[in-house]
């Protein structure tokens, strides 16, 4: 078995994050979407 079985993957949890304005998009449009969906099960649309 290997030892570090993160070697190879690329994968650096100690990264720097670059938040992108994309990012913010999606939020937003997942809390749109899951408002909408409350909306409609509470016969609220």
């Amino acid at each position: 078995m290997a030892a570090h079985d993160t070697g190879g993957v690329g994968f650096n949890p100690l990264r720097q994050q670059q938040r992108r304005s994309s990012d913010y998009l999606m939020i937003i449009a997942g809390v749109v979407v899951v408002a909408m969906l409350v909306a409609w099960a509470a016969n609220l649309i």
